[in-house]
């Protein structure tokens, strides 16, 4: 399933997303850095530190005792639970390298299909687990019984408001006996984009459970319609399916009703049948679902014998709104410079107080 070509097409149609993403969470790995070196490895001026630091040259010139306490007023006081910062830094390094892998899903053959992607999306959630240790720890707020499981695991049912409008994607590999669809809608909050690529023989309108006014549903066999998932700023899902299984678009932009924003391309012309956990009365029930929903839209469906109604036009929409950033205002792309370690250690903590959303899950 990960060599199918489908996979690296629905990664290329996320790379904005993936990309933003990864840049702050490259910003942020840089800031935790020239924390870690500013206020744990070269903190504490003492008369050794400042005589080394001021060299032979200063030996009788300089007083290095005065100059350590001159050191001391400007530096900011050492922080403790530094080894937790470290392994904030550490996350932050592992979740960078994985790159692309970050963002794909591969259900195992059997497995339930929103677990893998309830244990992807807290594997991500480490990322802003990190932005929130740090704030802990500079304020002195850190407590190991409550917090260190964070960087372990950060369930998206725990993430806050802000967290949950970072524009996330996500690539889901999955068997088409195993599209249990239901608890994905659990997922669908905020800026989540979730693609599934469908393999082998599969219910006909499974996404039709997860049609409500404000989400892009996608059920295609045309990978271009990929472009739509890309361009849609909200939660969305897109299944790329088997040819014979329905074929529709859900567009929340499309009108106030649900036959304006639904567009049916294809039905399939044979009866469900049991496939997995799903039963042919409840894959029938999808599809009278979707047909009920779309009905007088005037779009294109087929019917059990074959007829076919004429297509509507599908036409795709531009979309200029900006994405949002990760947990930080910083601008995405390579990780900031720094000017200096005094004046990046400010603006570092005027960042964290600012931006880390502590108020909770949503």
């Amino acid at each position: 399933m990960p060599s199918d070509p489908r996979v690296q097409q629905a990664l290329d149609a996320l790379a904005e997303p993936i990309r933003s993403f990864r840049s702050t969470l490259a910003n942020t790995s840089e800031q935790i850095r020239l924390l870690i070196s500013t206020r744990v490895e070269h903190n504490g001026s003492t008369v050794e530190v400042a005589r080394a630091e001021l060299g032979e040259f200063a030996a009788g010139r300089i007083d290095a005792e005065r100059m350590a306490k001159l050191f001391a007023h400007v530096e900011p006081p050492k922080i403790e639970h530094a080894d937790v910062v470290v392994r904030a830094l550490s996350v932050c390094n592992e979740l960078i390298a994985r790159r692309e892998n970050l963002f794909r899903v591969v259900v195992a053959e059997g497995d339930d299909m929103s677990a893998a992607v309830g244990r992807a999306l807290a594997d991500i959630g480490r990322a802003f687990a990190t932005t929130r240790i740090v704030e802990l720890v500079t304020q002195g707020q850190y407590r190991a019984s409550e917090h260190a499981a964070l960087l372990d695991v950060h369930p998206f049912e725990r993430w806050s408001r802000a967290e949950r409008k970072v524009d996330l994607p996500l690539v889901i590999c999955v068997a088409g006996r195993d599209l249990r669809i239901g608890r994905l809608a659990d997922f669908l909050d905020r800026s989540v984009a979730l693609v599934l690529v469908v393999d082998g023989e599969a219910p006909p309108a499974p996404l039709a459970r997860l049609i409500t006014p404000g989400v892009l549903v996608i059920q295609t066999a045309d990978p271009q319609e990929l472009e739509w998932i890309a361009r849609h700023d909200g939660p969305r899902v897109l299944a790329l399916m088997p040819t014979n299984a329905a074929q529709f678009r859900h567009d929340p932009a499309a009108g106030p009703t649900p036959a304006d924003r639904i567009v049916i391309t294809h039905l399939p012309d044979k009866q469900p049948r049991r496939l997995g956990v799903s039963s042919g009365f409840q894959q029938r029930e999808d599809l009278a679902q979707l047909e009920a929903l779309a009905a007088g839209s005037g779009t294109s469906t087929r019917s059990a014998a074959g007829s076919e109604t004429p297509a509507a036009k599908v036409e795709t929409r531009e979309t200029n709104a900006p994405r949002p950033a990760l947990t930080t205002d910083a601008p995405i792309g390579e990780p900031a410079s720094v000017a200096s370690p005094m004046d990046a250690v400010d603006k570092l903590s005027t960042w964290l107080l600012e931006q880390a959303d502590l108020t909770g899950p949503a």
